[in-house]
């Protein structure tokens, strides 16, 4: 049809088909820049990904610093509490030793008697009344630290927990990370899918032009086609990426205006923990300043109070060894004895004033100790006070993060709404184009069923063809089989006339016996009449002997010819089957030639048993001498009539005659065992007259 054209029809359709192949390198290079703008998008989207995981990875890193520094603080908490139970047991110590010292100051006022005594035990009231005093300062400063540390321990509890949900939400926020890569994992394989749908699609529409082609004529139709198959491949692309761009757009907006405003909060927590934390500690550290002064204020009046002591110690030495030599009523036993009970509970009031002595200086060291930790922690509270004014920095700069999410969101939903107008136009497009494409797909599955239905055809006739073949292969197959089982079957028809000749001649030597039996009966009623008795008897003894060996061989004779009459009916039914077989069937004639075939061995043993075949004719009887009757001297024997004839034998008859003439001895030795017999038979009746019982 097409060479039929003229060349003005043809210019139009080379022109056609340049522009038809112009339309998809356009399509191609528009659907490149979509893909390649599609691919920046993903770019970008993944770059604010790794900024996002920047940010979270630093607050990460912020999270942990706090978390150190509040275990730092909860150490030196622990140390605090540490240094007040040792001022504590320290201050029950003194306590005990105070005690002691009462105990002593008791004792002298029971042994002293002098008039002076009771101011100083005035003193020692007060002064155990102003110990008294303190001991009740101290308590009251011991529990009053002791709230605060339970309330600093609970304010740290409270800042731990707030780490752990912190933490909880940065997991969270990693969680939401690795959703959104595996997201744009996802997305990049749908993008990938649509590549090779639309390579799909570019290769079923060059297959449906060269089938439009090659089956129609009309290039009007066809131009129409391409160009609505363009618009709608360029239309779906377009509104694929559109859709891709739109829900990756709203996809990245939502997820980080939520990994916004989580870690917003978080950081607002932060801060507020940070401060209150910071409010506590400045808080803390101020009444630790006042408790350290009113320690020390109370170490000095301690000190004083034991200079006192010490002085008044003094003064009633002094006393004491002043009123000493008054006392002279007194036996000088008795005065020698409370001066050396005086003098020791002296020296151990001394030594309790020095342990006194030691042990405040041990205090001061340690309150010395105390200071320089709380000017540390002072230090550090001024880093969390720094710390917590960059988080709130960071929050400001997420604010500001927010407030722009926020307005490209309002921008998206703007053009979200102008893509939908655009797809509900490009919609009503595609329909049209479907039910276009919906016909040419009619037409075109028509054309496909017809060429289906005459390969159908096709192959259906070389399968017959085929068939055909096998059958032709199958009855030469079987024609040849026949052929050979013909000629396999040809040696029975010899072996049937062998057969047929050897029964002739064992009828002729029945007949021949049967006439030697006649002569012999005829010869013996001769000789009955004979006079010489002797002689007689012999000569009846030989006849009955070659009477026995007759029958003998008579019954063996009949024996072999109701063998050989078997054989021939066999013979004649197996060549009856043999005659049918050239109008059998194929399978029929399997069965039979396999029969026959396994038959051979029978039937060749068969024929070798069989007597050699001679003439039709019978030949003459040959006379034997009879070695078994002796013969008197001078007179002839007469002769043994043998009936096997005394023509030579055949060459294939070997092994036949060999078995015959071993039958021949078996049956001489049983006539030999029934001669003897006859002849104990025949003297008895010949001498007695009648048989013997």
């Amino acid at each position: 049809m097409l060479e039929n054209r003229t060349p003005s029809a043809a210019g139009p359709l080379r022109s056609r088909a340049t522009s038809s192949s112009r339309q998809p390198l356009t399509s191609s290079s528009h659907q490149a820049n979509t893909l390649s703008s599609a691919d920046q998008t993903i770019t970008s989207k993944i770059a604010f990904a790794g900024e996002a995981a920047k940010q979270s990875r630093k607050l990460d890193e912020k999270l942990t610093r706090t978390q150190a520094r509040l275990e730092e603080v909860e150490a030196e908490k622990h140390q605090l509490s540490r240094k007040n139970e040792d001022l504590a047991t320290e201050l029950r110590l003194a306590a005990q030793r105070e005690a002691k010292l009462k105990a002593g100051l008791d004792k002298e006022k029971a042994r002293g008697s002098v008039g002076g005594q009771g101011g100083l035990l005035a003193k020692l009231e007060e002064l155990q009344k102003m110990h008294q005093d303190s001991k009740e300062k101290w308590k009251s400063s011991i529990a009053e630290v002791r709230k605060e540390l339970e309330e600093e321990k609970k304010t740290g509890d409270k800042a731990q927990r707030r780490a752990g949900v912190a933490l909880e939400e940065v997991k969270g926020l990693r969680v939401v990370e690795k959703e959104q890569a595996h997201k744009t994992k996802e997305l990049e394989k749908k993008l990938a899918e649509e590549r090779t749908k639309v390579e799909g699609i570019q290769f079923a529409l060059a297959k449906a032009k060269d089938e439009l082609a090659s089956h129609q004529d009309d290039d009007g139709l066809v131009d129409q086609l391409e160009q609505n198959v363009e618009l709608i491949l360029k239309s779906a692309l377009h509104l694929a990426d559109q859709r891709h761009q739109d829900r990756s757009a709203q996809q990245d907006l939502r997820w980080s205006s939520r990994m916004a405003l989580a870690e917003r909060d978080i950081a607002v927590d932060e801060c507020e923990a940070a401060r209150a934390e910071t409010a506590n500690l400045m808080a803390s550290n101020d009444e630790l300043a006042e408790k350290t002064v009113s320690l020390g204020d109370q170490l000095k009046e301690a000190q004083s109070f034991s200079q006192q002591l010490l002085q008044q110690l003094d003064l009633t030495r002094a006393d004491v060894s002043a009123q000493a030599p008054s006392d002279e009523a007194a036996p000088p036993c008795s005065c020698t004895l409370k001066d050396d009970s005086g003098e020791s509970v002296l020296s151990s009031d001394l030594l309790q004033l020095t342990f006194l002595e030691e042990d405040v200086q041990l205090l001061t060291g340690r309150l010395c100790q105390t200071q320089t930790d709380l000017d540390s922690l002072h230090e550090s509270h001024l880093a969390l006070l720094r710390s917590s004014k960059e988080d709130s920095d960071a929050v400001c700069r997420l604010r500001a993060q927010l407030a722009s999410s926020q307005t490209q969101l309002e921008k998206v939903t703007e053009e979200k709404v102008q893509l939908e107008s655009v797809q509900s136009r490009l919609a009503t497009a595609l329909e049209d184009e479907k039910v276009r494409g919906n016909e040419e797909e009619k037409r075109r599955r028509t054309v496909e069923t017809e060429k289906r239905n005459m390969e159908e055809n096709a192959r259906a006739a070389v399968r017959e063809a085929a068939m055909m073949r096998e059958k032709v292969r199958g009855e030469e197959e079987e024609k040849a089989e026949l052929l050979e089982s013909l000629a396999s079957t040809a040696h029975y028809q010899q072996m049937y006339t062998t057969l047929l000749s050897t029964s002739h001649t064992l009828l002729h030597r029945l007949q021949a016996s049967e006439a030697d039996l006649h002569s012999l009966s005829e010869e013996n009623m001769l000789l009955a009449s004979h006079s010489n008795p002797t002689q007689k008897i012999l000569y009846l003894d030989g006849l009955r002997r070659r009477l026995a060996e007759s029958r003998d061989e008579v019954g063996f004779l009949k024996d072999e010819e109701g063998k050989l009459r078997e054989r021939v009916k066999t013979l004649e039914s197996e060549v009856r089957v043999m005659k049918g077989l050239e109008g059998g069937k194929g399978g029929r004639v399997r069965r039979i030639v396999s029969a026959g075939v396994g038959g051979k061995k029978e039937r060749r043993r068969s024929s070798a048993l069989m007597p050699v075949a001679y003439s039709s004719h019978p030949a003459p009887l040959q006379v034997q001498k009879s070695s078994a009757v002796p013969q008197p001297k001078g007179r002839a024997r007469p002769s043994r009539v043998s009936l096997l004839p005394s023509a030579p034998a055949t060459n294939s008859s070997v092994e036949a005659q060999d078995d015959w003439s071993s039958d021949e001895e078996e049956r001489d030795d049983s006539s030999s065992m029934r001669r003897g017999d006859d002849e104990e038979f025949t003297m008895h009746e010949l001498t007695y007259g009648s048989p013997r019982k």
